[in-house]
């Protein structure tokens, strides 16, 4: 099966603790504010991608993404973040440059089936006080 897009009014996917598919939630079109405890991400939207399959999963596939997003290839302002599983966006951000963080989320698949990923249109998150 390949990857979709969900409806938001659509049930998510189930996925078996031996499937290799996930899901990588998104937020877009938004931008980070705050800091620490308060960080926040605002006015964003939220879409779902569904049936990932971990072995194609890459910074290609997440540069597809932005292109059905019709965001292009990001250019230099735009910055990915995944959100390390149980943290939240005061302590777990990542930045995702290559395919050094998708490794990662790919080792993690057969626990966490839906991964969290924020684009920086402005790269606002750098402007903030740490």
């Amino acid at each position: 099966m390949v990857w979709r897009f969900r409806e938001e009014s659509q049930l998510p996917p189930v996925y078996g603790s031996d499937s290799s598919r996930f899901t990588v939630e998104l937020h877009h079109g938004g931008f980070f504010c705050g800091v620490g405890a308060n960080r926040s991400y605002v006015d964003g939207k939220v879409c779902w991608c569904d049936d990932l399959e971990a072995e194609w999963w890459c910074y290609l596939s997440i540069e597809e993404i932005m292109l059905m997003l019709d965001y292009g290839l990001g250019g230099p302002n735009i910055k990915v973040y995944w959100s390390l599983p149980e943290k939240d966006l005061s302590d777990g951000l990542r930045i995702v440059t290559s395919d050094e963080e998708t490794v990662i989320m790919k080792q993690l698949v057969h626990k966490v089936k839906k991964f969290i990923l924020y684009f920086d249109h402005h790269n606002n998150i750098a402007d903030l006080p740490k």
